[in-house]
């Protein structure tokens, strides 16, 4: 019987351990998911510039820092801008000046406005 109760103070023991290291990773989380869509704005935006220096044309402008710019670059995925967006975007520094110029995108999660991540994004057009 003690054996036994050992063994259950020890599971105990070990439980309390990893609830305590699994326990709100929350932020963590946050953290991470901004800087898969920092990547993703800062590598579609490289797909259009490369499409339009091949063909002459960009399928998609890009001369700014905006919602709409951001999420026309990742189809449509309504990260930015409109409810229910995850982020909001501002210019986190130069703006668009021509094509083949880079832009900073400030990404904001909306839950923790201390979570931001920068996405630099290549230039199409003039604003």
């Amino acid at each position: 019987l003690i054996e036994l109760v050992v063994v259950i103070v020890i599971l105990g023991i070990l439980a309390v351990a990893a609830t305590a290291k699994f326990q709100d990773l929350t932020d963590e989380a946050r953290a991470a998911a901004i800087q898969g869509v920092a990547g993703e704005v800062a590598s579609s935006s490289a797909i259009n510039y490369a499409k339009g220096a091949a063909s002459g044309t960009y399928p998609i402008t890009v001369d700014e820092c905006t919602a709409t710019v951001l999420n026309n670059l990742v189809n449509g995925s309504n990260v930015f801008g409109s409810s229910p967006a995850r982020y909001q975007v501002a210019s986190a520094g130069d703006d668009c000046t021509g094509a083949g110029d880079t832009a900073e995108c400030k990404l904001t999660d909306n839950s923790d406005a201390s979570i931001t991540q920068n996405a630099t994004i290549i230039c199409t057009g003039t604003p």
